[in-house]
């Protein structure tokens, strides 16, 4: 696999990342819940989530891209580690994010397309 360039603009680029929705509906089909353990409810079953890339240049003129996806969580298989949905917080759910997503890939994306905004086109004309 090959290691992606890091944007010029990458480390003064200040990045958000928020979790926008949890889906706790079974996307599964009706043999597979048995297998979900007993006592376990109120399952996260899909997280969504927008990455947010601001950037202000030199000219203190500021550009801003998002990236927004979703993943789906593996089912638990046992009720250790489980977390209620009413007890989540907002850094559990970034941190199963963050380790299964390929998050520096979106933050570079986010980068490249501010560059491609702050490219300005020379459109002046001689007289």
């Amino acid at each position: 696999m090959t290691t992606p360039i890091k944007p010029s603009i990458y480390d003064t680029t200040h990045f958000e990342h928020l979790v926008t929705g949890l889906n706790r509906k079974n996307p599964f089909s009706v043999g597979i819940t048995s297998s979900i353990p007993d006592g376990l409810t109120n399952i996260v079953y899909e997280v969504k989530f927008s990455i947010v890339g601001i950037h202000t240049d030199s000219s203190s003129n500021t550009y801003t891209e998002q990236i927004s996806s979703q993943m789906g969580l593996e089912v638990p298989t046992s009720t250790e580690n489980f977390v209620e949905f009413n007890s989540l917080t907002e850094n559990t759910v970034w941190n199963w994010i963050k380790d299964k997503e390929p998050i520096m890939h979106h933050e570079y994306t986010i980068c490249n397309n501010i560059i491609q905004h702050m490219e300005t086109i020379d459109e002046s004309i001689p007289w």
